[in-house]
């Protein structure tokens, strides 16, 4: 299926803070691989000092062939891909983007991610 990049999702209640509300945008498999890509960069930027035996076991846990779990995606290229509205003041931008506070950061990042990661079934992938 194409995704639609107009289509936006119901506004979702931050259940945080009453009265305030977000709407976000499906992901295509492009947003979630720079998610993943951006992921990895940074885990082998922080890992660039160790045995490659380390950086071995650091890349199997970071990457898997098929899907996605949470761990695996950037946070940051998340929010931006799927953050379209929301009812704060200032109008959505990256820059506003990486003002939210942790927790609606966290509790966005959930919500996109419950969203767009298909979810595998036992033993599959």
């Amino acid at each position: 299926m194409l995704t639609n990049k107009s289509k936006l999702t119901d506004q979702v209640g931050v259940p945080h803070e009453p009265g305030e509300w977000m709407k976000f945008r499906p992901l295509s498999w492009l947003d979630m691989q720079a998610a993943r890509d951006a992921r990895l960069t940074r885990a082998l930027q922080r890992a660039s000092g160790l045995l490659p035996e380390a950086l071995e076991v650091l890349r199997d846990e970071t990457v898997q062939e098929e899907g996605a779990s949470v761990e695996q995606l950037d946070q940051a290229v998340i929010l931006r891909s799927a953050i379209a509205e929301w009812s704060y003041g200032e109008p959505v931008s990256p820059e506003t983007i990486g003002r939210l506070d942790e927790r609606t950061a966290e509790w966005a990042y959930e919500e996109i991610v419950r969203r767009n990661v298909i979810e595998r079934a036992e033993g599959e992938g």
